[in-house]
């Protein structure tokens, strides 16, 4: 309706201007034309609804595939058919109401507007009205298409590609829309100068209008040629960008738009490659990311048959690339156990250091047990524990359960701030060994302390991280200790691995699917002596 209302002021203006109408005539003229554009818009509104039944049909609940794309096609091409619209049922309706409408103002109200007029409302009908018309409508059904082309989308599932979307590319817009726009002065201005000159009766010198024709399509030339130019200036940059954007997509980072110009078209392609090279230093990252990960992965134990005392089962499950969370196991000698599991705080990189530096400070600490017994192991984690909190950079902490085992079940261990363990000790689940000593790096004058306890013969100790207890649903609720122990009850009897299996298998049906908040690592010993348990892995 606001496209018909531009529509109206070229023709106010040639009515008034060119045709030399009295106020009474035009009073009458403007009372004419209200019923005159209310059968144009009723015209309008039907072809309209007409060209968009396929989009209706397709919007439907039960619409086949074929018509789901024949509407989406359909509402692609509504902006490009206002143009057919305008200039077609829209022109030759609008023209032929007004005629009608002028000749009963003639036999009704003496309005006197001779016959011979008639033919020039045809002219400006068919030309001239329609392009503020054209042009506004245009931009304005291109706004009105993106919700229902969104839903359409959606419905019809699947990426639409875009050379699908493009119908009218900016470039044959600009040419298009000022060629029509360009045109209409110059033809409403010398139209009402040859009206104005003939009223005047002024005689027009002969080889006038051959002249100003002559003129007029030299400068039209001259214009449609800058036009032509920078028209296939926004194609080609247009098609460069575009290209450059499918190379991205397709995976090929190295590809960069050509920056041709210091107008919005180089600044887009400077943006875009901006984005490349921001994207190619994110994939470099990932990639030594991916690198850190398998060193990780080599340093963790792979192997728990070679225990000739113990039975052993672990697994380590990062949510990042790096992981924070760390165990390892080293035999002291033929008969002596050292093992470890920790937890940084934080994920990804940071965390990964300090994991490295805790298994350095765990190598060491073995090396020197294996040698001296009687070596002071906890003045290894306090070491540690002054070196991480001297470096405030670190900005991190690390709780850990470490602890020796040898085969008469007797544990030297060292809780800093760690989840105590499980205990399944003759068909019941214990939490045991509670944290003594405060995580490694919280305090600098922290003090460790070691503790020393006793595995009879069938004893499972199960240790973990927080990532076990941690693991939340979809509605948020935690795994939580109690879902643990109930795991852990329910499969008492089975080897170490089974028993990692089930615990895993507990908190995957707990999740249903949700992304992990953070590392998990179970780490399970089992004391066999003569206690008739599985011991195989």
């Amino acid at each position: 309706m606001l496209g018909t209302l531009i529509a109206v002021v070229p023709a106010v203006a040639f009515y008034s201007l060119a045709l030399n109408y009295t106020p009474r005539q035009l009073g009458i003229l403007l009372r004419l034309a209200v019923p005159g554009l209310l059968a144009v818009l009723a015209v309008d509104l039907a072809t309209l609804r007409w060209v968009l039944m396929p989009v209706r049909r397709a919007l439907a609940g039960s619409a086949s595939k074929s018509a789901k794309q024949k509407g989406l096609e359909r509402l692609l091409a509504l902006p490009v058919l206002v143009l057919p619209r305008i200039f077609g049922p829209h022109a030759v309706t609008a023209t032929l109401i007004f005629n009608l409408l002028v000749v009963w103002g003639n036999r009704h109200d003496a309005l006197g507007i001779p016959p011979r007029d008639f033919a020039l409302y045809w002219l400006l009908n068919l030309t001239v009205v329609p392009v503020g018309h054209v042009v506004f409508e245009f931009h304005a059904t291109e706004r009105l298409i993106e919700r229902p082309l969104a839903e359409l989308v959606e419905i019809r599932g699947g990426a639409l590609p875009p050379s699908r979307l493009v119908r009218l590319p900016i470039a044959s817009r600009i040419f298009l829309f000022s060629v029509l726009l360009g045109l209409a002065p110059p033809v409403i201005g010398g139209f009402i100068a040859y009206q104005r000159a003939r009223a005047a009766g002024l005689a027009l010198p002969a080889g006038f209008f051959f002249q100003l024709i002559a003129v007029g399509a030299a400068l039209a030339m001259l214009w449609l040629l800058l036009l032509a130019l920078v028209s296939r200036e926004v194609g080609d940059q247009t098609r460069a960008i575009t290209a450059t954007l499918g190379r991205l997509a397709a995976g090929d980072l190295t590809a960069e738009a050509p920056v041709r110009s210091i107008s919005e078209f180089g600044e887009i392609a400077a943006a875009i490659n901006g984005m490349a090279a921001g994207l190619r230093e994110r994939q470099r990252l990932q990639q030594e990311l991916a690198v850190a990960r398998r060193i990780q992965q080599g340093l963790l134990p792979t192997s728990f048959r070679n225990f000739p005392h113990f039975r052993v089962a672990a697994v380590n499950q990062p949510c990042l690339a790096v992981r924070g969370d760390y165990f390892d196991l080293m035999e002291l000698d033929s008969n002596r156990l050292a093992f470890v599991i920790a937890d940084v705080s934080g994920k990804g990189l940071g965390a990964a250091l300090v994991t490295s530096l805790l298994q350095g400070a765990f190598s060491t600490l073995t090396l020197s047990a294996g040698r001296d017994p009687s070596a002071d192991r906890a003045g290894i984690f306090a070491h540690v524990n002054r070196f991480i909190c001297t470096h405030s950079e670190v900005n991190r902490y690390a709780t850990l359960f470490f602890g020796i085992l040898d085969p008469t079940g007797r544990l030297e261990f060292l809780n800093a701030g760690h989840p105590p363990p499980l205990l399944i000790r003759r068909g019941r689940v214990e939490t045991v060994f509670q944290g003594e000593s405060f995580p490694v790096g919280m305090f600098e004058e922290a003090v460790f302390k070691i503790s020393s306890a006793a595995l009879d013969p069938g004893d499972t100790l199960l240790l973990f991280t927080d990532g076990v207890t941690d693991a939340e649903n979809p509605e948020g609720e935690r795994f939580g200790l109690e879902r643990l122990q109930e795991a852990v009850a329910a499969h008492i009897t089975c080897s170490v691995n089974d028993l990692q299996v089930a615990v895993l298998a507990a908190v995957e049906r707990f999740v249903r699917g949700a992304e992990p908040a953070d590392d998990l690592t179970l780490l399970i010993l089992h004391n066999p002596g003569s206690d008739g348990l599985p011991v195989t892995q």
